[in-house]
């Protein structure tokens, strides 16, 4: 019988996953015309652009994450 892991990953592993245009509005709850309004704000982290799509870093998101609930504090 497989268990789950019920701790998060640490960042060092989280930080090489990916997430593209498509699933970052998921990953942040943000639609994906509000995430690049956000960069070109520079509110937002930009990416990096792979052919005709933008990526990111896991890590990069979860920063942001953590500077939107840092700033409601």
């Amino acid at each position: 019988m497989k268990q789950t892991q019920t701790h998060p990953e640490p960042l060092h592993r989280m930080s090489r996953r990916i997430g593209n245009t498509p699933s970052v509005p998921e990953l942040t709850g943000v639609s994906k015309s509000v995430i690049y309004a956000m960069i070109k704000e520079g509110k937002f982290p930009p990416g990096i652009k792979v052919g005709r799509t933008r990526v990111w870093p896991a890590s990069q998101i979860a920063e942001w994450q953590q500077r939107m609930m840092e700033e409601q504090k």
